[in-house]
């Protein structure tokens, strides 16, 4: 049972990572990037800390301006209201802004990759346990099938996403 708990985990946490670097990738090779100015700070109390997400003000291409919240990954901003920060927006969806920061672009990629890396490790690992001689023929055919299909798997379903 273990073993279909790691596969799934793998495979969802696979695919995470796919549409988290998708988004990333899309938006610093396609995305424009801007200077905004922090008008505020939207304080949520999740877990014990405080977590503050600056909103900020900035101006698109064509002119108009925008008012927006920014999602951030950590816990603590060094920025202060009235700063200027740079954002990277989707020019087809110009409310979906995102801070350049380099941590806020790849921290999501980072943590769906290593946490699929190591379920998929997990799960290989689980195929190759020793097995009683009984199910030693079982256990091979698994291997045998079951890993080779997964790979297959998971690159057409990356690069399906990948192409969008």
């Amino acid at each position: 049972m273990r073993t279909l708990i790691y596969l799934f985990m793998a495979i969802a946490l696979w695919y995470g990572f796919a549409m988290s670097l998708n988004q990333t990738v899309k938006l610093r090779t396609t995305g424009q990037a801007v200077d905004a100015i922090i008008t505020g700070l939207e304080k949520r109390h999740d877990c014990r800390q405080c977590n503050t997400k600056p909103i900020v003000r900035y101006t698109i291409t064509s002119g108009q301006t925008l008012e927006q919240v920014i999602s951030r990954k950590r816990y603590t901003t060094p920025w202060d209201k009235g700063s200027t920060i740079p954002v990277l927006y989707n020019p087809e969806e110009p409310s979906s802004v995102k801070s350049a920061a380099w941590s806020d672009l790849w921290s999501a990629v980072i943590v769906f990759g290593a946490a699929a890396a190591g379920f998929t490790l997990l799960w290989i690992r689980r195929l190759l346990l020793p097995a009683s001689a009984r199910n030693q023929k079982l256990k091979n055919l698994t291997l045998l099938l079951l890993v080779p299909a997964y790979y297959c798997f998971m690159f057409s379903a990356l690069s399906a996403i990948w192409r969008g």
